[in-house]
């Protein structure tokens, strides 16, 4: 048994089962581990009855490139791509997940205005912004919460070239705004969100790019 001091100092344990005397090695070392990073947000899935309808708000109300409906049987879905230029839209973590996944985070910055913290995780070619409410039953995500206790996706954001155009566009298309003006979101930029009911179930952010 002179190997086992330098299994030992390896990172290497020896289990020896009573049942059938055969040595099974466990290698424990993360130095040797394969590593691995996320290298961008690749889509966001959105649940709907129709994707034909449900693609409708996409192409022709926010002028976007959305694919052919393609059916995939395995799944047991059908699929509609909508191109949103450094993505794709067809995501909440908890605090801890930006350790398992290797990806930067911002500090925690308060948004007293939206009764929110935010945390912003830099997906490379795209940013992944955890919540969690200030204020109590106050926070626009507390009713949220208290319906999905463990979090959830809570809304998408979409950049575009100049908020108070799409505003317009929206409210003569008969899209409901969740506030009568934009605010200034966690970026120091214009924001305001569209009402979900109107938008697929999905709440939806507009942010001036």
């Amino acid at each position: 048994m002179s190997y086992l001091p330098f299994l030992m100092k390896n990172s290497l344990r020896l289990f020896v089962p009573k049942t059938n005397h055969k040595i099974c090695v466990q290698f424990l070392s993360q130095d040797n581990a394969k590593k691995w990073r996320v290298v961008g947000l690749n889509h966001i899935a959105i649940a709907t009855n129709d994707v034909g309808k449900g693609s409708v708000l996409f192409r022709d109300v926010f002028h976007m490139k959305t694919s052919a409906t393609n059916a995939q049987p395995d799944h047991g879905v059908n699929t509609v791509f909508v191109d949103a230029n450094n993505t794709k839209v067809v995501p909440m973590m908890s605090a801890k997940d930006p350790d398992v996944f290797h990806m930067k985070t911002s500090a925690t910055n308060a948004q007293p205005d939206h009764g929110v913290n935010t945390v912003f995780v830099d997906a490379n070619n795209t940013k992944v912004e955890l919540l969690d409410p200030i204020g109590g039953n106050k926070s626009p995500i507390w009713s949220y919460l208290q319906k999905n206790t463990n979090g959830g996706i809570h809304h998408i954001c979409l950049d575009v070239d100049d908020i108070y155009a799409a505003i317009d566009d929206l409210k003569s298309r008969g899209i409901r705004l969740l506030s009568e003006s934009p605010k200034t979101g966690a970026h120091g930029k214009d924001v305001i969100f569209l009402h979900p009911k109107d938008c697929n179930g999905v709440l939806i952010e507009l942010q001036q790019k």
